[in-house]
């Protein structure tokens, strides 16, 4: 054998370290077990993480709807003004509605649903800051009172969308956010008014 013909033998045939070699077949065999484990595909150490922070995004989402239900329904039940009962019964069952809405999202994504709003954050749920004097200037702080409570959940929405959120629930979030911020202009608009008659 001549010397070209066993240098080519040499660089064809490097000496086994006892690994494979880089790009062979049991080297990228070994690369898919390492990100395959149990069978769920690269990304299945990423994905519960994932999952548990749109889960918590959810959840809070869920207590604010529940809370803004119950805030609105109780601000309906005691104003004066037709239009203002009107108004705040309407609000109340859009919130209801965005509260199922979550759920079936909760369970597309993994979690189980709370049954009631936890009261952590910003929203209270509870007895309204409503004035004691009637007619009126009671509809006037109800007016005040619904306000700072879409302030709240617009806020709550500002920090969802901030965050890398599935397509389905940035869709959710954003069409919430618009009917919070509409419901927001039309009770600032009310207030400013001034008071209305019964």
């Amino acid at each position: 054998m001549t010397k070209d013909n066993q240098a080519t033998t040499q660089t064809n045939h490097p000496p086994s370290t006892g690994q494979p070699a880089a790009g062979s077949p049991d080297t990228r065999l070994g690369e898919a077990r390492a990100t395959n484990v149990g069978g769920l595909g690269g990304d299945a150490e990423t994905r519960a993480p994932d999952n548990a922070a749109v889960l918590q995004v959810l959840d809070e989402l869920l207590e604010t709807a529940r809370d803004q239900e119950f805030g609105f329904q109780a601000c309906a039940d005691e104003a004066t003004a037709p239009l203002l009962q009107e108004l705040f019964y309407h609000r109340a069952e859009q919130c209801h509605q965005a509260a199922d809405e979550l759920v079936q999202l909760i369970w597309r994504f993994g979690g189980t649903p709370s049954t009631v709003g936890r009261s952590s954050g910003d929203i209270d749920r509870g007895p309204l800051r409503i004035s004691e004097a009637g007619g009126a200037q009671s509809d006037q702080a109800m007016l005040d009172e619904c306000e700072q409570r879409e302030d709240a959940a617009l806020a709550r929405y500002r920090r969802a969308l901030a965050l890398d959120l599935p397509p389905a629930v940035r869709s959710f979030v954003e069409h919430q956010r618009l009917g919070a911020q509409r419901h927001h202009d039309r009770i600032r608009d009310l207030r400013l008014e001034g008071p209305r008659p019964a």
